[in-house]
């Protein structure tokens, strides 16, 4: 008797298709998992959005809780 696969098994490799934060980026390219919500639309293309509205994506940003138009 066969074993069943994994779903999305092909040949050697899993596809990963999980999207946690459902942003549109699959969790295995996304950068920035935990997304809130109300920021999806604003995600760049690894996953990643400007949570505190400083002009700098969350991946990046070495002062992710600025305030709103400090760009540091």
């Amino acid at each position: 008797k066969r074993k069943p696969k994994p779903v999305g098994y092909h040949g050697k490799f899993v596809m990963m298709t999980e999207d946690s934060d459902s942003d549109g980026i699959v969790d295995s390219q996304d950068i920035c998992r935990d997304t809130p919500y109300e920021y999806i639309n604003q995600i760049n293309s690894i996953g990643c959005a400007d949570i505190d509205s400083d002009g700098v994506y969350s991946n990046v940003d070495s002062c992710p809780n600025s305030p709103n138009r400090w760009t540091i």
